[in-house]
């Protein structure tokens, strides 16, 4: 069975309205689901795919809620606000319509080590997984995604990378995965978007 989808961190949710001033933050989310790399996956009816934009000069950030990859046409709605993570503690507090992404952690320490990273993008794909696992930085097979020990494999890769504002990691313990980040949400599609036509064209 695939495990994905599920939010493995103790999450408090705070009902509230739809995060303003993302219309780019959705748009490059359904340029990426008719790419084919946001979805679900129809035998277990889980979606997956998830994209933050971070809140200048903070490291609280917008991200796509969770259970919304099967939507073909997100909006506003189907995204909330990250207003503080803690690590150490696997908790996350968010506020909007929808509750939290399952890999908000990752996305929070991609923001706090690198103050230049603006936006991330986390895409699954077969194929492209496949491919990327032999060609950019991958996190260890035997952790989870959505877990603490994901969110230090992100660490470990922007220190052993030398801390780059854009990059491509394969997650190698979460079948299909892959994230993405850069200074700018256009900067992370664009890499995406890069090594997808390698193989693609």
């Amino acid at each position: 069975m695939i495990d994905e989808g599920y939010v493995k961190f103790d999450c408090e949710w705070i009902l509230g309205p739809a995060p303003d001033g993302i219309d780019e933050l959705v748009q490059v989310r359904n340029r990426l689901y008719a790419m084919g790399l946001v979805g679900i996956y129809e035998s277990v009816g889980i979606g997956y795919g998830n994209f933050s934009q971070r809140i200048a000069g903070t490291n609280q950030f917008v991200i796509s809620g969770t259970a919304t990859g099967g939507i073909s046409t997100a909006d506003a709605r189907h995204f909330c606000v990250v207003q503080h993570s803690d690590i150490a503690r696997n908790h996350v507090t968010c506020e909007g319509p929808v509750a939290a992404s399952s890999e908000s952690l990752t996305h929070a320490m991609l923001y706090a080590c690198a103050p230049a990273i603006q936006a991330v993008l986390h895409v699954h794909h077969r194929k492209f997984w496949d491919y990327l696992l032999a060609t950019v930085p991958c996190t260890s097979e035997g952790v989870a995604y959505g877990t603490p020990g994901m969110a230090m494999e992100m660490k470990r890769l922007l220190l052993e990378s030398g801390n780059p504002a854009t990059a491509i990691f394969a997650m190698k313990g979460h079948e299909e995965g892959i994230i993405a980040f850069g200074p700018s949400l256009e900067m992370a599609f664009c890499k995406i978007e890069e090594e997808f036509e390698k193989i693609f064209g």
